[in-house]
């Protein structure tokens, strides 16, 4: 009886966390899944997702939902598309883009990125939204991580990196930079590209 109560409290105790902080669902944490009105464009963008099994010999495995694609619906013009017009070979691992600005800081939408968004303060006057869209797809057999980035509609896609395994990547917010960092022989190698 005890147990019992101790895990009911404990349950509500997580529920209220999770709820009493609003910037955990924009960081990508809890469902896993985009569905969002971007603040910026009226955009609405929903995840894509199917089960997929991993790899193994032991059939007791459970499949795992991952995201396979990203809706982006324009309610004006009632027009959709996918951000892939095929899905892709590998899992994606990250979508981001900015949504908004409050109180100085940008307001970030993402899953697996959120907390790449870095040195988020001390923007410079008049900056908005961008209007970009990152898109992360992990290799399977690599697990090199191709990040593509197009206009919110999803247009003028193009591969922007590619993050090799093990390396690290975040976005400056501040300067316009996502920075890809690696170490190799010893040294810390910085790559910066236009965000």
């Amino acid at each position: 009886m005890i147990r019992s109560i101790q895990r009911q409290l404990l349950a509500l105790v997580l529920g209220t966390a999770c709820v009493a902080s609003p910037g955990a669902w924009a960081a990508g944490y809890g469902a896993g899944i985009i569905d969002h009105y971007d603040g910026a464009t009226g955009l609405y963008f929903r995840t894509i997702t199917a089960d997929k099994m991993p790899k193994g010999l032991v059939s007791s495995y459970k499949p795992r939902t991952i995201i396979t694609n990203l809706f982006i619906f324009n309610p004006e013009n009632e027009a959709s598309n996918r951000f892939f017009e095929e899905t892709p070979k590998g899992e994606i691992t990250d979508i981001l883009f900015e949504s908004g600005i409050t109180d100085g800081q940008i307001d970030v939408i993402s899953i697996g990125g959120g907390w790449r968004f870095k040195h988020n303060t001390g923007l410079p006057e008049g900056r908005t939204p961008r209007d970009k869209l990152l898109v992360g797809v992990k290799d399977e057999d690599t697990e090199n991580i191709t990040l593509y980035v197009a206009n919110k509609h999803g247009e003028n896609r193009s591969v922007l990196t590619v993050v090799p395994a093990g390396a690290e990547w975040h976005i400056d917010a501040a300067n316009g930079k996502l920075r890809v960092i690696r170490e190799e022989d010893g040294k810390l190698i910085i790559e910066s590209f236009d965000w």
